[in-house]
């Protein structure tokens, strides 16, 4: 619905910025990161995906498809796929309509070496939805301008702000906290269940990195824009060296 037209016959992660779909990019970067399967949720014009996996490798990435009958929220639809990584000891979760250039190698290291629950790529811009971190970087709650509602544990002093990017690493024990939870529900909800119990939840740190939600077509031209640019910029530095 936020890309109106540009999405009536088109789903969202088919739409091009440059000569790529916004699923391309994206598995590009986790392929990147030495990914070599990935699950794909599917429920707006599902059809359309499968023809066009079917017409191309993606990066030599093998895919498959979570085919939702109903939306499920991004909690719901991880709960769901969790006999897909019955043998993952962690895995990403990548919003399909999120760009940037966030190292998902550094991040997974990080991931790693923090033995955390899972690891939130944030940012430090303005955002109706933040999530509060402690000063150690350990997620404690959120906050929504829209509801005007929010949730925390502890003391709400020293809370940071940050926006959440959309990019996550999760260990497979997420899923003992969605055991009680009825999709539609979203995966910060689960997040919350954790901390409650003890569980870290870490932020990795991306400011310094380019980022951009192309869920509008005002972001969705200023991507495009980007990635010309990006390009430009790759083809002068070839010729002059």
């Amino acid at each position: 619905s936020r890309l109106k037209e540009i999405t009536k016959t088109t789903p969202k992660c088919l739409v091009k910025a440059g000569d790529k779909t916004l699923l391309e990019h994206t598995l590009e970067s986790l392929g990147r990161a030495s990914v070599d399967s990935a699950l794909l949720n599917v429920f707006y014009l599902a059809g359309n995906v499968k023809e066009f996996l079917a017409g191309h490798t993606c990066g030599g990435i093998e895919i498959h498809l979570s085919e939702e009958k109903s939306l499920l929220g991004t909690g719901g639809g991880i709960q769901n796929a969790e006999a897909f990584f019955a043998d993952a000891e962690s895995f990403f979760i990548h919003n399909s309509d999120v760009f940037s250039d966030i190292p998902l190698s550094e991040m997974l290291c990080f991931h790693e070496n923090s033995r955390a629950l899972a690891t939130l790529a944030v940012i430090n811009r303005p955002t109706k939805r933040p999530l509060l971190f402690t000063e150690d970087g350990l997620l404690a709650g959120w906050q929504s301008a829209e509801t005007c509602s929010s949730e925390h544990v502890g003391e709400s002093a020293g809370f940071s702000a940050l926006a959440f990017c959309g990019i996550q690493i999760v260990s497979r024990e997420i899923f003992d906290f969605m055991r009680d939870e009825t999709p539609p529900f979203s995966i910060i909800r689960a997040y919350m269940n954790a901390v409650r119990a003890g569980r870290r939840i870490v932020a990795f740190r991306a400011d310094d990195s380019y980022w951009i939600d192309a869920g509008t077509p005002e972001r969705l031209a200023e991507l495009r824009e980007h990635i010309a640019a990006s390009l430009g910029q790759s083809s002068l530095h070839t010729k002059v060296s």
